[in-house]
């Protein structure tokens, strides 16, 4: 699923809700096909999870919403603990690619600019804003998604 997803964010700059929707119900109802006892509890608070832990995230511009989803299927499938995992996972890896970016394109200054003025309105209004990054700093979130779902896969 991840895979397919990291294949659409790359052509179309966006996960589709058709391939959410297939993961959830497929993480749901696999359980029952394979004749274990699903455990409709842990689907629910594994889906639910990211979409309550990265909510802020998303409302200030930091995610995409089809990130998000893409997590509640993770998390569907692998629970809190894994999705948790998996998050902490992608966020390091997704650090890492940014700064990769920031010294590939020089522009660290910039950013760094930005982020001050961004901190600097937000505490000044005491609202949080769209945080307006350069497009060039900007990532496929779901790169980093499926590496953590790689190193999941091997080491947890």
């Amino acid at each position: 699923m991840v895979l397919i997803a990291l294949i659409m964010d790359f052509a179309t700059g966006k996960v589709s809700n058709k391939l959410i929707i297939i993961g959830l119900l497929l993480g749901f109802f696999i359980p029952y096909i394979q004749d274990k006892k699903g455990n409709i509890i842990g689907f629910l608070l594994g889906a639910a999870a990211p979409v309550a832990i990265l909510l802020l995230v998303f409302m200030i511009g930091g995610i995409g919403a089809g990130d998000i989803k893409l997590f509640a299927v993770i998390g569907g499938f692998i629970g809190v603990q894994g999705v948790l995992k998996c998050m902490i996972t992608a966020f390091v890896i997704g650090a890492v690619i940014s700064f990769v970016k920031i010294l590939v394109y020089k522009n660290f200054f910039l950013c760094f600019h930005n982020i001050i003025r961004y901190l600097s309105q937000t505490y000044n209004t005491k609202k949080f804003q769209i945080y307006e990054r350069e497009k060039s700093n900007t990532i496929h979130f779901t790169l980093p998604m499926f590496i953590s779902i790689l190193i999941y896969i091997v080491i947890w």
